[in-house]
């Protein structure tokens, strides 16, 4: 194998406002392909379906509702249907903790985008430059 070109794919996880049109292009291909009838979601389930952690990638979402058109009777899908409840969203991360873990990755973007130097980072942020030595420190 060669690694020629290197394709970044977001976690499907945090990119929750496509998994509608996911979604719905994989109900329309599973029905087509099972000769069903038309299906349709519910508006609970595709709440649940983008609230849920989705800890794989987007084959787990397919499968999910590959699963649910498969054992289906009717023409609309329910969270029932999917497996999924509201127990199944993901924890909401407190605000202090999602400033930080942002900040982090922030910090450290605009730092490998200068190539490590911390003066010029501290500068392109508006910060002291102690500031990023502190960042630093904690990481380490």
């Amino acid at each position: 194998r060669l690694r020629v070109v290197e394709i970044g794919a977001p976690a499907l996880r945090s990119i929750p406002q496509d998994i509608p049109l996911f979604a719905e292009n994989f109900i329309d291909g599973i029905s087509d392909d099972h000769g069903v009838p038309p299906i349709t979601f519910d508006a609970g389930a595709l709440s649940v379906l983008q609230s849920y952690g989705w800890p794989g990638n987007i084959r787990q979402l397919e499968n999910r509702i590959k699963k649910a058109v498969v054992m289906s009777d009717g023409g609309q899908l329910s969270a029932e249907d999917l497996d999924l409840s509201e127990n199944d969203q993901a924890p909401v991360t407190p605000l202090n903790q999602a400033k930080d873990e942002f900040q982090k990755r922030y910090i450290n973007e605009i730092l490998e985008r200068n190539n490590g130097n911390r003066t010029k980072t501290a500068q392109d942020l508006g910060v002291d430059p102690r500031t990023i030595f502190r960042h630093l420190e904690k990481d380490s």
